[in-house]
């Protein structure tokens, strides 16, 4: 072979590669720009996927907690009405008492003049414990039965869904039956709302 072939040959060769190179880079470089373009698309797409799941996630946790509250606020109803009706409060007294095995004999709304006192004292500028969004309400019960069914309505009391505490307790003996007594009883009750 001479030089001049073999100088055709490699310009031949030359020539191949470079038509190569510039197929690649006029044919596939665009398409390696979509390509390109499609994984920074598909990046992205991965994002927003993660972005909705946690927003979706946080929806759920936003529902848990609503659903919570809603609980919440239905427990807190239960213990702390909006009403201030005495049956109710009858009702619920009358249920302990016959859990327990007492009877009430005597029920007396004292709800008006703890009120009162209550006010009273605002108007003469004392400190009160007592939230001005609660308003409180009062009953003397007087108690018959023994000093085990007393217990069991004091621990009742002190268990009960409504919120109630024993101010005072005036505890009798029976004469002619030593295991029974005769107590009177305070109990305060509350309501949210205002005064009337």
């Amino acid at each position: 072979m001479t030089r001049a072939s073999l100088n055709a040959a490699y310009l031949l060769l030359t020539g191949a590669v470079l038509v190569g190179i510039a197929l690649f880079f006029s044919v596939f470089q665009p398409l390696l720009a979509d390509i390109n373009q499609l994984q920074d698309h598909a990046s992205q797409l991965q994002v927003t996927i993660a972005q909705k799941t946690d927003f979706a996630r946080t929806i759920d946790q936003k529902k848990v907690e609503l659903d919570g509250e809603a609980a919440q606020e239905q427990a807190l109803a239960v213990a702390l009405p909006e009403t201030d009706a005495m049956e109710d409060v009858t009702r619920l007294l009358s249920r302990i008492t016959t859990k327990t095995g007492g009877t009430i004999t005597h029920l007396t709304n004292e709800s008006d003049r703890i009120q009162h006192d209550l006010l009273a004292a605002q108007a003469r500028g004392d400190k009160t414990v007592l939230p001005a969004s609660i308003v409180p309400l009062a009953v003397t019960l007087e108690f018959d039965g023994s000093y085990e069914q007393l217990r069991g309505f004091l621990t009742e009391v002190s268990h009960a869904v409504r919120l109630m505490d024993v101010q005072t307790i005036t505890i009798n003996r029976v004469d002619q039956q030593p295991d029974q007594i005769k107590a009177s009883i305070s109990v305060e009750l509350y309501r949210y709302g205002t005064h009337p």
